[in-house]
């Protein structure tokens, strides 16, 4: 089988889960997830990459976030040092500069189109691709041909 691509980001909202709002405003108590997450994740492993996500967190700090995926059982999935937070990071996903982040991150800077981004948000896909990253729309079971 050919891998189209040596890691895969997934942003979370919309994509990987709902958020389940906290009881204070602003706050989050955690994550839902949506119906086809697990069995996109499970996909993803199969084709044998490697998986981080990509998210625009807020003021809510990584610290905050991962325990969260931990809870909704989804942490397992994902590398530790692929984990990248808009708020931790100081960029989001309105600019190239947090998925050439995540490339470098993975050790992908010079390896073009080795990364993808699954997410719901058309601009943000249109952003991970002027960075270099190919993008798909969730749900996604086979990555083996990813755009």
């Amino acid at each position: 089988m050919t891998i189209a691509a040596k890691v895969i980001f997934f942003d979370i909202g919309a994509t990987l889960a709902t958020v389940i709002p906290g009881d204070t405003p602003g706050s989050i108590k955690g994550f839902a997830l949506l119906d086809w997450t697990l069995a996109m994740l499970d996909a993803a492993l199969r084709s044998g990459a490697r998986l981080g996500i990509i998210s625009n967190t807020g003021d809510f700090p990584g610290s905050m976030i991962t325990p969260l995926l931990d809870e909704a059982g989804i942490k397992g999935f994902f590398e530790p040092d692929l984990l990248i937070y808009s708020k931790d990071v100081g960029h989001t996903k309105d600019t190239p500069t947090i998925f050439r982040l995540a490339a470098a991150r993975a050790g992908c800077a010079d390896d073009e189109h080795a990364c993808l981004f699954v997410g719901e948000d058309g601009a943000e896909r249109q952003t991970a691709a002027t960075a270099g990253l190919r993008s798909l729309a969730p749900p996604v079971f086979d990555f083996s041909e990813a755009g």
